[in-house]
């Protein structure tokens, strides 16, 4: 999953904490930050947790429901949607 996210948010990996014997405060088995780029006020984080168990509960699936980010001119949108095609990573609407 991290490879994905790498190739869709063309940016590498800030922090990655692997999976211990013992779970965060969070639950998490796993944790990875990227750092958002742009300029800001503060840091922009977008982190992953991977949490064991959360298939068998009801309403609990994994996923990811929306992502929004900002391009600087409009036709950028167009063209990170062609980049990601050709490595055939597409929208998905369920």
């Amino acid at each position: 999953m991290e490879e994905w996210y790498t190739i869709v948010l063309d940016m590498e990996l800030f922090l990655v904490r692997r999976r211990v014997r013992e779970v965060s405060w969070t639950n998490s088995q796993q944790i990875a930050f990227y750092k958002l780029k742009g300029t800001y006020l503060f840091a922009q984080m977008f982190g992953i947790f991977e949490i064991d168990g959360t298939m068998n509960k009801v309403g609990a699936e994994s996923g990811l429901h929306h992502f929004q980010l900002v391009h600087s001119y409009f036709n950028k949108l167009f063209d990170q949607y062609y980049s990601l095609k050709a490595k055939n990573i597409l929208p998905v609407q369920k």
